[in-house]
C-alpha cells in the first residue's frame, strides 16, 4: 500500500507519467493483498486514456491523507528547486497548494510566483533567491527527524531558522487565503 501511495504522489508531482503508473499498476495485478483493496480497484478501473485523465487522476487525492501528501510534496518541491527543475511549474504548484490547504511554508515558495512572472525582474536573481530559500528550508527539514515534527514545521508551529520571504501571518497571505476560500465556495 505504501508503494501505491508513493507512486500516486509521483504522478501528482509529475515525476511519473500516467502511462508509467498504469503499467506499474498492471504489473501488480497478481498481488492478492491488493486485489481486495478498494483504492487499488479505483486505480485499476480508472480511464488512463481520457483527455482529462490528469485532472481526474488528481481527484483521487481525496482517498489519501493530505498531511502525508504535503510532507511528500514539500520535500519534492525543495529538491526540484535546487535541481533547477521547471521553476514556473514548481512555484505555481506550491502557490496553489498554499491557497488550498493550511500549510504556510508552501506560501514561502509560492510567493516567488510573482517575481518569476514579472518581466522587469531578473530571472537569474529570482532563481538564486529562491534556491537560497529552498536550501535554508531543506536543511531545517532534514534536521527534523519525525513526520510529526516536519508537519509542525509545515504548519508554522516550528519557526523557520533564518529569513524567508513571506511570514505566515502577513497580510498578503491572509488576504489570498480568504480570496481563495471565497472563490472555491
Amino acid at each position: 500500500m505504501k508503494a501505491l501511495t508513493l507512486k500516486f504522489f509521483d504522478v501528482l508531482e509529475r515525476n511519473l507519467s500516467l502511462k508509467e503508473f498504469e503499467n506499474w499498476l498492471y504489473s501488480l495485478e497478481n498481488s492478492d493483498g491488493l486485489k481486495n483493496n478498494d483504492l487499488w480497484k479505483a486505480f485499476f478501473n480508472f480511464n488512463y486514456t481520457s483527455k482529462s485523465g490528469s485532472y481526474e487522476f488528481s481527484k483521487l487525492l481525496s482517498n489519501f491523507d493530505t498531511d502525508e501528501y504535503a510532507l511528500y510534496k514539500f520535500e519534492n518541491t525543495l529538491k526540484q528547486i535546487l535541481a533547477d527543475g521547471n521553476l514556473f511549474r514548481v512555484v505555481r504548484s506550491a502557490h496553489d497548494f498554499s491557497l488550498r490547504y493550511d500549510y504556510p511554508l508552501f506560501a514561502a515558495i509560492g510567493d516567488y510566483d510573482y517575481e518569476l512572472q514579472n518581466e522587469y525582474l531578473s530571472y537569474e536573481s529570482t532563481r538564486q533567491k529562491l534556491a537560497a530559500t529552498a536550501e535554508n528550508l531543506l536543511q531545517q527539514w532534514i534536521s527534523l527527524r519525525t513526520a510529526e515534527a516536519r508537519l509542525d514545521f509545515l504548519k508554522g508551529k516550528i519557526p523557520v531558522q533564518g529569513k524567508i520571504r513571506l511570514a505566515p501571518d502577513s497580510s498578503y497571505f491572509r488576504f489570498s487565503g480568504k480570496l481563495w476560500n471565497f472563490w472555491k465556495n
